[in-house]
């Protein structure tokens, strides 16, 4: 990994840091997704009471996601020499995110115990 790269990675690090530090501080989860547009989403698929808790927790979640998103797209537009966010650069950070969770998913597989 050239300095640029490690440099990127470390400001991606650092801006999480914050968010957990900020999240930890406050029980308040503000949140810029509009809880009532999450609540109308969820309930799509499902004619259920959907607690208003959930739908700030997942509006907090969603908007953390695009925060990453949008990070990690930048790390990868920096490392083309570029200064424009491209619909690649998009596509690229969810191939590895999405790689990512296919390595931690194998390594947390249980294999099944040969003893039994």
């Amino acid at each position: 990994m050239d300095p640029n790269q490690k440099k990127n990675v470390e400001l991606v690090d650092k801006v999480w840091e914050e968010q957990f530090k900020k999240n930890g501080e406050t029980a308040d989860l503000k949140t810029l997704i509009p809880i009532s547009r999450v609540k109308e989403i969820m309930k799509e698929e499902a004619d259920v009471e959907i607690p208003s808790e959930t739908c700030v927790f997942m509006a907090k979640a969603c908007e953390l996601f695009i925060m990453d998103m949008i990070m990690r797209s930048m790390v990868k537009m920096k490392e083309a020499g570029r200064t424009t966010l491209e619909v690649n650069d998009m596509v690229d950070t969810l191939g590895d995110i999405d790689l990512e969770t296919k390595m931690k998913d194998e390594k947390t597989q249980v294999s099944p115990n040969e003893d039994d």
